[in-house]
């Protein structure tokens, strides 16, 4: 098997959304990933496809100069390849090459790849760092490594946002309960920061967040305050996370008032989280 095979491989596994066991391939021959065989190109046009209209899109993501064209998504070849190899130390070496994305449908395409690996826990740390640094997109939606925030706020900022559905993506993602601290302090921190130009995206994210994910909101935070319990040893680790999710909506609501957020038809009944948030502050466990 060649790394071309191996590459071919992955792309019809994350056409087909990862079901069955990841490829395991190759690295030999890797010169033919530069120039790669018909088939391939049409499995990346396929699986740039498929991943569109998974994310319900309509097209690539960034605005129109986002599209590189002819040679778009090559790059994410590298990217497939190092995660059918993801045993071979090697493979981080493949991802530092593939370096940033070139157009929209090539950030598709890493995402789709990237965000099966990481949900199957594919390679070491290593692998998986440089993984998450080669798909912005992944990085963005799941959270980035320590010291790398800013790249996955450029593909927001250059993917996401100028996408006419962009920002239905990130409610999307973002709407739904953290799956680890880490993603709950990435999430929490990324809509404090969008919160002074971008309320009414915060304000989806939250409303979407309540409406339809109720009880495990309230399970999460009943857990956080666990934490805080009379008598026990603080523990910061269990409440911060979660209490830093919610500190843009304290924040809006602050700013705008409970009334107005009102309006919101499914954004109701959500004091349980701010009056974690608020204890969390005056202990100085979040600022």
């Amino acid at each position: 098997m060649s790394a071309l095979d191996t590459a071919l491989r992955v792309l019809i596994w994350a056409t087909d959304d990862g079901r069955g066991p990841a490829p395991s391939g190759t690295l030999v021959r890797t010169a033919q990933l530069v120039t790669p065989l018909p088939v391939v190109r049409r499995a990346l046009a396929r699986l740039a496809a498929v991943t569109t209209a998974r994310l319900m899109l309509d097209g690539p993501l960034g605005g129109p100069e986002s599209d590189a064209g002819p040679e778009l998504g090559t790059e994410a070849i590298l990217v497939a390849t190092a995660v059918g190899a993801h045993h071979d130390p090697a493979a981080v070496e493949l991802l530092r090459a593939a370096g940033q994305p070139r157009g929209g449908h090539d950030v598709l395409v890493r995402h789709a790849v990237a965000a099966l690996a990481i949900r199957d826990g594919l390679g070491d740390a290593a692998f998986r760092e440089a993984l998450l640094d080669a798909s912005p997109l992944t990085a963005l939606l799941d959270h980035p490594q320590p010291g790398r925030e800013s790249a996955a706020e450029d593909s927001l900022d250059d993917f996401v946002l100028p996408h006419p559905r962009g920002r239905l993506l990130l409610v999307r993602h973002f709407g739904r309960p953290p799956q680890s601290p880490a993603q709950s302090r990435w999430r929490g921190g990324l809509l404090q920061r969008l919160r002074p130009e971008e309320p009414a995206l915060v304000l989806d994210v939250y409303e979407t967040a309540v409406s339809r994910h109720r009880p495990a909101l309230i399970e999460w935070v009943r857990d956080a305050r666990q934490g805080l319990r009379f008598g026990a040893t603080l523990d910061r680790g269990r409440v911060e996370p979660v209490a830093k999710w919610w500190q843009a909506l304290f924040y809006l609501e602050r700013g705008r008032g409970a009334a107005a957020l009102r309006t919101r038809y499914g954004l109701t009944d959500y004091q349980f989280g701010l009056e974690l948030y608020r204890t969390a502050w005056r202990l100085g466990l979040v600022r």
